[in-house]
């Protein structure tokens, strides 16, 4: 077991500085039903005045049963000569901006581009603004409780912002830089908002919304109605359609395996995410929209934004033939296609697979109510029990 206090990294963590003497603690044995080895030296701590005390400060080394009396002094001296070398500061004192700073850094830039510009928006305009100036052991599940209910935002956000701070501090944790109970955990975030409405379109609509394409200064009416076709048959995310190029596509069948997002290229969302769709003739007309590397590119020849298109191109096609509303967009074909699925007899773990989902209840999400065939289904259960209805 090391030791409770990583303390290479909570030296770099405080500001200021205490002097310090050479130290040379005696190994301990301590507990009562099971024994580990202990050390006790005097550890600079920050009192809540903002002033720095020496106070003694129990440091276990591990299990008596795991560690060797041998190990046990190795791990002491390993610890103590980065004691004597300067000061530290207990667990509890560490600033959050200072662990904000540390987790902005060193873990926000192995995720996705999207996850990415989201939590550094959190950070910066909701989570430091709230906690930086506290510590680690000021910030408490009823803090937490009270200042999510408190903002006037989406309950998704809201969320967001939940799970967002529940991972610094279990990242706090991996660090060994926390040892206490995580303050988001399972915190609740209010009742959801109004969710916004998910219409299907029938095939009439889809053969209208491409037709009311056109030419803009974004990209060609062809690349938006071939990528328009291609979500809605095979599913695939905004990002994976233009991540596409030449080399995926072979014999009628497209391979995803890449994304791109507003100037980042990146890996699969996830392992599920690396398949491959058939999207037969529809392969000739991808193809045939340019000789470059990129499929879907904008007129200089360059992979297009996701922001742009729905803009200046989605939006006004289907706002020409009275189908937009609220979350229309490139979703709305990958939503779709989920449906579709379904309804060609797919069960729904296959649907997830196509999808490439990781997870079931994802995918139910996605399914879109058909209000005929609702009626149909009705009708016959009317028909079925029409006698006790009368």
């Amino acid at each position: 077991m090391p030791p409770d206090v990583h303390l290479d990294i909570l030296r770099s963590l405080l500001e200021g500085s205490v002097e310090m003497r050479y130290q040379d603690p005696k190994i301990e044995k301590a507990g009562a039903s099971r024994k580990y080895y202990r050390i006790r030296p005097y550890v600079p701590t920050v009192l809540s005045d903002g002033k720095i005390e020496r106070r003694r400060k129990d440091i276990r080394l591990g299990w008596c049963d795991e560690i060797t009396a041998s190990q046990a002094k190795a791990l002491k001296q390993a610890t103590m000569a980065t004691v004597n070398a300067g000061p530290i500061v207990i667990q509890s004192q560490i600033q959050f901006s200072a662990l904000a700073a540390k987790f902005e850094a060193a873990r926000i830039p192995q995720l996705g581009a999207a996850t990415q510009e989201k939590y550094r928006a959190h950070l910066k305009n909701h989570l430091r603004p709230a906690f930086d100036a506290m510590r680690l052991c000021d910030i408490d599940r009823p803090a937490v409780q009270a200042w999510l209910l408190s903002k006037p935002l989406a309950h998704a956000t809201r969320l967001d912002l939940r799970n967002l701070l529940s991972a610094i501090f279990e990242q706090a944790k991996a660090w060994k830089l926390w040892t206490g109970d995580n303050p988001a955990q399972g915190v609740d975030v209010g009742r959801g908002g109004a969710v916004r409405e998910k219409r299907k379109m029938s095939e009439s609509d889809v053969a209208r919304f491409l037709a009311a394409i056109q030419d803009t200064r974004v990209c060609t009416a062809e690349t938006a109605r071939v990528l328009a076709l291609t979500s809605l048959v095979t599913g695939l995310r905004v990002s994976e359609c233009l991540g596409l190029q030449r080399r995926d596509i072979r014999d009628g069948w497209l391979t995803v395996e890449r994304r791109y997002r507003r100037g980042d290229l990146d890996q699969p969302k996830s392992q599920k995410s690396r398949r491959r769709r058939f999207v037969g003739a529809l392969a000739d007309r991808m193809l045939a929209l340019s000789d470059g590397e990129w499929i879907f590119r904008n007129h200089h020849a360059e992979p297009l934004d996701d922001r742009d298109l729905q803009q200046h191109v989605f939006r006004p096609a289907a706002t020409a033939v009275g189908i937009y509303h609220a979350g229309f967009g490139m979703h709305t074909m990958r939503r779709m296609y989920v449906s579709y699925q379904v309804e060609e007899g797919a069960s729904p773990m296959e649907a997830m697979a196509r999808a490439g989902h990781t997870n079931i209840g994802t995918t139910m999400l996605y399914l879109l109510e058909d209000s005929g065939r609702e009626a149909a289904v009705g009708a016959r259960l009317m028909a079925r029990f029409e006698g006790g209805i009368q």
